[in-house]
């Protein structure tokens, strides 16, 4: 997923439920129950939107409020169903074509009130549409294409700026990867590797996370293991391809951005 996390650079996940405020790119939602097919349609149609908006995030557990997204008091036991494989499920159900998205079940850093929180990427070649219909074709109709648009809200193109935006956006998606091809021709280096490297780096970033939620589960609240105050992730490859003296690998692990006054590599 080349794409997904570019835009998260110098912004840390957490900030999202420290100051939560819906943009264009951001999306809050309650906490819903995902195992009803009614809830499955009302994901997948923010998901489609932000996934055509051009990539963003999705926050579970927050309702609307006058004052902006507020906490929803009605957080579920476990937050067991809202795993990868299930948003994926979702995605892949309903959207055409499907896209991958990932999850991460991020800490508030004032309350540490966990919150899963959806990337979703962009810079797809074509618009994104509805593959069947919602519950009593409410929520999602057959075939709709879905974008986020001021308010913000998540709603179908209703003005040929609207549908000039979204198609100027999958041209320009059209535009880059066609560049890539033309640099791995002239690399001798095939794109497919690039795809599946990156695939292979976050998934297994996704599942370290998982496993050190599982792991500090049963610590007290204020356990420092628990990062009370919010932590950020760093997950680094080295591509076999890609010859690097250790001078360079210290150069470049110098260079990663720092968030708190300490580099992410001690």
């Amino acid at each position: 997923m080349p794409n997904e996390w570019s835009s998260t650079d110098g912004r840390h996940l957490a900030e999202l439920l420290l100051d939560p405020r819906e943009r264009l790119d951001v999306e809050f939602k309650g906490w819903l129950d995902l195992g009803t097919e009614e809830h499955k349609a009302t994901l997948a149609k923010a998901l489609m939107a932000l996934a055509n908006h051009g990539g963003g995030f999705l926050v579970i557990g927050f309702d609307e409020s006058a004052t902006g997204p507020t906490v929803s008091p009605n957080r579920p036991a476990t937050l067991d169903g809202y795993g990868q494989d299930v948003v994926n499920g979702i995605v892949r159900n309903y959207a055409e074509p499907a896209f991958h998205c990932s999850v991460h079940f991020v800490a508030q850093p004032v309350s540490g009130g966990v919150h899963p929180v959806i990337g979703i990427p962009g810079d797809h070649r074509v618009p994104i549409r509805a593959k069947r219909a919602g519950p009593n074709n409410q929520t999602v109709q057959q075939h709709g294409i879905y974008i986020r648009r001021p308010g913000p809200r998540s709603e179908q193109p209703l003005s040929a700026a609207e549908w000039d935006e979204l198609l100027a956006r999958c041209l320009n998606a059209r535009r880059d990867e066609l560049l890539e091809q033309i640099r791995d021709l002239l690399t001798g280096r095939p794109r497919e590797t690039e795809e599946k490297s990156s695939d292979r780096l976050a998934a297994w970033r996704d599942t370290s996370e998982r496993i050190w939620q599982k792991r500090i589960e049963t610590l007290p609240a204020d356990s420092p293991s628990r990062c009370p105050h919010g932590y950020l992730r760093f997950a680094y490859e080295i591509d076999a391809g890609v010859r690097l003296t250790l001078t360079d690998l210290r150069q470049i692990l110098d260079a990663a951005p720092q968030f708190t006054g300490w580099p992410p590599w001690m």
